[in-house]
């Protein structure tokens, strides 16, 4: 039987409204893309126009505007529109502009993001999401990767008990397991909800967009200041320089700033923290509640539901009619290890949907090293190639070794490598090839 998304009636495309500030073929571009990913979209081509629509915005809602329009630059708009005391954020986009410029918009006007037509397809669905601001509603937000099995079961419940306490926030896991997915949901299910969402990326200070220069502190002090009050989601904070983790305590400990900080970090941590080389204070202030994440392969039944609801969007995206998926390469997704967890596993399902020529992958549509492990698998689940008596008993059993190694479903040059590295079976003359 093959897997259908029409089986998942409880996935829903993200719905919220966006503005689009332009008229151009980019501008179409992005609200082609956005309404196949079921954004309502409108849209008008100057900014005075577009501070009467932001008054008519839901508070769920997000500005997307080229940086230059007929009456003005994003940088008037946007101080035009706090003046105002319109808060909606904006994604700023532009083809003529170079690095420097880059910086100059965001610093001067405290645009959210910048992006590049060109690559609208990559990068605004991910723009979007990440800056949409998020109406409070019950349960957890869609975008998570864990929605079924025990262990999401279990992270749900850990969710909605932590998010009744507006304490410090340490989420630990394997890489790509979403972190900075839950801590989105963990500040849209607390009582913080409608408050200041901001999120501090150690990348990002790695050039200051406040003074034009490596001024990593800056950046940090800036964005305590614009949480102020709400959220601070810092990513991967064991990859911080030690500067910059002094300032973080700093300013968590600074008894005029209200800031609820949510930290995510590898399960490195704690090796860090053992060879001195991360602050055991820091750790304890940001540690006031913890919450682990379990990797992909802790929750088995979260497969079928991840895949399908990322091909839901993948269709969504690119106007695509339902792709369903064989049981079979289901299987081969179970069997491999996905050491990059949900987020590899997102890329491979893209990627098997951009192979697949009809409307259901199978076998052909999957990477070679995945089926490769999966069929390695099925040889280990029936042998035990590692066992020297395995391997001596299909010695014995059968004429030659091109039969030993077709009783244990392996190739003859592979069992002689097998044999190679046992030195202790016997060996047999009047046994050939």
């Amino acid at each position: 039987m093959v897997l259908l998304p029409k089986n998942l009636n409880k996935i829903k495309m993200p719905m919220a409204n966006v503005l689009i500030l332009d008229y151009s073929s980019d501008a179409k571009e992005a609200e082609r893309i956005l309404t196949h990913s079921g954004y309502r979209v409108a849209k008008c081509g100057s900014f005075k126009s577009g501070i009467e629509e932001a008054r008519l915005l839901p508070r769920d809602s997000l500005i997307l505007s080229a940086y230059r329009l007929v009456d003005g630059c994003v940088s008037e708009f946007i101080s035009k529109m706090r003046s105002e005391h319109i808060h909606h954020p904006v994604i700023v986009y532009d083809r003529r502009l170079d690095g420097k410029d880059v910086r100059d918009a965001l610093s001067e006007s405290k645009a959210k993001d910048f992006l590049q037509p060109q690559t609208f397809g990559k990068t605004l669905i991910e723009a979007v999401r990440r800056h949409m601001p998020t109406a409070r509603h019950k349960g957890i937000a869609m975008t998570m990767y864990q929605q079924k099995g025990v262990a999401a079961r279990n992270l749900h419940k850990r969710i909605n008990l932590l998010a009744k306490y507006e304490e410090n926030t340490l989420i630990v896991s394997e890489k790509g397991c979403g972190k900075e997915r839950v801590a989105i949901a963990l500040h849209m299910e607390s009582n913080m909800n409608g408050k200041p969402l901001v999120i501090l990326d150690h990348r990002e200070i790695e050039v200051g967009r406040s003074c034009n220069a490596e001024c990593p502190l800056c950046i940090i002090k800036e964005k305590f200041m614009e949480a102020n009050g709400g959220t601070l989601i810092i990513k991967n904070i064991h990859n911080f320089c030690n500067k910059s983790l002094m300032m973080l305590n700093t300013l968590m400990m600074n008894p005029e700033l209200d800031v609820r900080v949510i930290a995510t970090a590898d399960s490195s941590i704690y090796a860090l923290v053992r060879d001195g080389k991360f602050d055991m204070e820091l750790l304890s202030n940001l540690s006031a509640t913890k919450l682990e994440i379990g990797n992909l392969r802790d929750n088995p039944d979260n497969y079928e539901w991840l895949a399908l609801f990322i091909l839901a969007e993948f269709c969504a995206q690119y106007g695509r009619e339902s792709i369903g998926i064989d049981p079979i390469v289901l299987a081969m997704f179970k069997a491999y290890p996905f050491p990059g967890n949900e987020a590899e596993y997102e890329c491979v399902i893209r990627q098997c949907a951009t192979n697949c020529e009809g409307n259901i992958i199978g076998y052909r549509d999957v990477p070679l090293n995945i089926v490769k492990v999966y069929e390695e698998s099925l040889i280990s689940h029936v042998f035990d190639l590692s066992d020297p008596d395995v391997i001596q008993t299909a010695i014995n059993n059968t004429k030659t070794y091109a039969e030993a190694a077709q009783t244990l479903n392996i190739s003859t040059r592979t069992f002689f490598n097998i044999r190679k590295g046992m030195p202790q079976l016997k060996k047999r003359s009047s046994r050939s090839i």
